[in-house]
């Protein structure tokens, strides 16, 4: 990595985005359809190396015709042109080493935001996967050429829900322009779909891993690593939730609660909700889903919150958008990963109300057009 004093002095003139290519390495998971699936690694080094990762980021600041100006940005830097840009422009300097490197412009970045490397993040996956039997790095990537990256740590270590099983992670994803923050929790992946979801939804991890690139982030990424020890009691928690999920039978009046909260109404000059085509297909694809209970590989959640939870986060991972590039920033990063989160929330809090499932009895289906969601059959929009 150069060095960062002789960086600043680099002269950086009309700096703008450039899209990359994204690249990827591990388990392909049902978002998982993007750059290049290579194959499955357990060390910190093998896995950088196969997701094209191990490159340092730096700021600096802009320059126009000649002259500082009061803005900063960030950029990768790579000691030889990344493949797939090889016809880009990109500015190349020579350090006082004598080191010729890229940069390639990441995005603007206020003066006191404070860089933190990605591998920082992978070093703290290390310290727990050392500690762990089993665990190993599974899945690496970056989007938008190296502004978002992540990665999942396997944790040899399964929640069940009857004979249904979770595989439990260790996520780990950042920025570097900003617009995220040095993120660690868990996620939990079922066996028998690939969904995902998100455990530290419960806000337990995520308050206390949660680390902003500001001046002291160098001290509060270090003191991360007391936290990684209580991973195995939060799964074990989610566990107990999710079972008891699957012990409570999913009313219409729930369903449509649940349903108007996570996809809410549009309200028309006189003020009266209504529906949209878009909102009635996405409702059709959810419960079409939940009807379906995953092809009855398990006939006993059939008709309870769990599966109805399990609809949600089957759409989002599966159908929510036919780009492959859009499902993996929106499950990891964005609104997708909210979406599955809310619904957990939602329907953690709506099974209150919810009657206990029969002993030995299965679920029974709710009829759409008896819970008065007239929805229509599915069709694209």
């Amino acid at each position: 990595m150069p060095n960062i004093d002789l960086a600043e002095r680099i002269k950086i003139i009309g700096a703008r985005i450039r899209e990359g290519r994204d690249t990827y390495a591990g388990r392909q998971d049902a978002w998982h359809t993007l750059g290049d699936v290579i194959g499955k690694f357990a060390t910190r080094k093998e896995i950088l190396d196969a997701a094209k990762l191990s490159f340092p980021v730096v700021k600096l600041q802009l320059e126009f015709q000649g002259a500082p100006v009061d803005v900063w940005g960030t950029f990768r830097v790579d000691a030889e042109v990344p493949k797939g840009l090889e016809n880009r422009s990109i500015r190349k300097v020579k350090l006082d080493n004598g080191q010729e490197y890229y940069l390639n412009f990441l995005g603007p970045v206020g003066k006191d935001y404070t860089v933190i490397q990605h591998t920082e993040g992978f070093d703290l996956i290390d310290h727990l996967v050392g500690q762990i039997d089993g665990a190993h790095y599974e899945t690496a990537g970056q989007l938008e050429f190296g502004r978002l990256v992540w990665t999942q740590a396997n944790l040899n270590f399964k929640i069940r829900v009857g004979e249904d099983e979770s595989d439990i992670y260790l996520t780990f994803n950042t920025s570097h322009d900003g617009s995220k923050a040095f993120q660690i929790y868990e996620t939990g992946t079922r066996i028998v779909c690939r969904n995902t979801f998100r455990i530290a939804s419960l806000k337990r991890l995520e308050a206390t891993l949660r680390v902003r690139h500001t001046k002291n982030a160098s001290q509060r990424t270090s003191d991360l690593k007391a936290e990684i020890d209580e991973i195995k009691n939060v799964a074990l928690s989610m566990q107990e939730k999710l079972v008891w999920l699957s012990q409570r039978r999913v009313t219409k009046e729930s369903l449509e609660t649940i349903m108007k909260r996570l996809f809410p109404m549009a309200k028309d000059d006189n003020e009266v909700e209504t529906s949209s085509t878009r909102r009635d297909n996405i409702l059709a694809e959810i419960l079409s889903l939940y009807e379906s209970n995953d092809g009855d590989a398990f006939p006993e959640q059939r008709g309870t919150a769990y599966a109805l939870l399990n609809s949600v986060t089957n759409y989002t991972d599966h159908l929510r958008s036919s780009k492959a590039d859009g499902r993996a920033q929106s499950a990891v990063f964005g609104s997708g990963d909210k979406l599955k989160t809310s619904a957990l929330d939602l329907i953690l809090a709506e099974a209150e109300k919810m009657p206990a499932m029969l002993r030995g009895g299965q679920g029974i289906a709710v009829d759409y057009a008896e819970a008065g969601l007239n929805l229509p059959s599915m069709k694209a929009n």
